[in-house]
This record gives structure tokens, sequence and C-alpha cells, in this order.
């Protein structure tokens, strides 16, 4: 199914097996997450593209819903998209994870040919948060479908290991369209 003219997708599995330009990794404003995700990303070779977002962080805490883009150096990917949105008072979350997902398209957007493809968690599920796979579906794709200024994006795969279930939930959304004028 296609949201905002991007192909999108829920699969299971991990996501240092996912083939994509770019990986989508949430973060806290002031630390890297260490979460079992981000160690599969470490161990696939993009080390580099953590150390430059360190980097990044010894300037000082990063805003919430902000984005860096790294090399990821290593890996199935060649950038890293590091999205700040850990972290988030639970009730602010869902809408920051939308907000977070226009960064990310923002920061996307220069590198036109260079990122045509994503592949990133269901931010606010599972190990990411505490909204349900419904609920942070409908946030993430909120995010992409409200993002109005010309992308060169062409797939995003939203990668799930925790549940075979929340795969088959998500892509229900993206296929009925629930994101679309939604409230959280």
């Amino acid at each position: 199914m296609k949201v905002n003219g991007i192909k999108v997708k829920a699969v299971w599995g991990q996501i240092s097996a996912v083939q994509a330009d770019a990986y989508v990794v949430p973060e806290y404003p002031d630390h890297v997450s260490s979460t079992p995700m981000i160690n599969d990303i470490i161990a696939g070779g993009a080390q580099y593209g953590f150390d430059v977002f360190k980097r990044h962080l010894s300037l000082g805490s990063l805003n919430m819903c902000s984005a860096v883009l790294s090399v990821a150096n290593g890996g199935n990917s060649r950038y890293l998209i590091h999205s700040v949105v850990l972290g988030s008072p639970a009730e602010k979350l869902a809408s920051n994870i939308e907000d977070a997902m226009s960064a990310v398209m923002t920061i996307a957007r220069p590198q036109k040919e260079m990122i045509t493809s994503m592949a990133m968690p269901l931010i606010g599920f599972g190990e990411f948060g505490s909204l349900s796979a419904t609920a942070a579906a409908i946030a993430l794709l909120s995010g992409i479908n409200n993002f109005n200024r010309k992308h060169y994006i062409k797939e995003i795969k939203i990668v799930i290991a925790a549940s075979p279930e929340a795969v088959d939930e998500v892509n229900r959304v993206i296929k009925c369209g629930e994101y679309i004028n939604s409230e959280y």
C-alpha cells in the first residue's frame, strides 16, 4: 500500500537483515539508546554512524523530534537517521512520533537519489514505547502522510521483531487508511 506516494509495508524480523538506503534509529535527546535493535545494527557493522551521533550529543542535548543523519559505514544500509523521539512523556509520545517522522523525511529529502528507501522499527511499540501496535502505526504513518513537501522516498519497511501479530496489525492499519485524519 502507498502512503503519501511511498510504498509502506510492515515486515517481521531483524532490521539488520533488511537492505535499505537508510535505517531510522530511535534515540534519546541526551544519550545513545541501547536496545536489541540498536545492538543488532552495530553488530552488522554500523558502529561509525553511532559514533557520529555520540559526537553530536557531546555538544549538548538534542531537541525532541529532531533528526541527525550519519553515514553507516557498514551493514545493509548506507545511512542512519537518528530520530530523537525516545524519552517522551507517555501522553506526548504519539504526537512526538508524528513530528519526528516529519524531521526524518526532511533530513532525507536533500539526499535525493541517495536515500530512496528506509527501514525502521515501529517507534512507540515494544522496546520503543508504551503504545499499542495500532496507535504507534497511526502516529508513524500520520507523520509520513502529512509530510507535504516533495520527497524522493519510494519505499519504507517497518521492521517488527517483537510480534508477527503486530506486523499483521500494522499492515491492516496501512491498508485501511486509519492514519488519515486520526486523533491519538
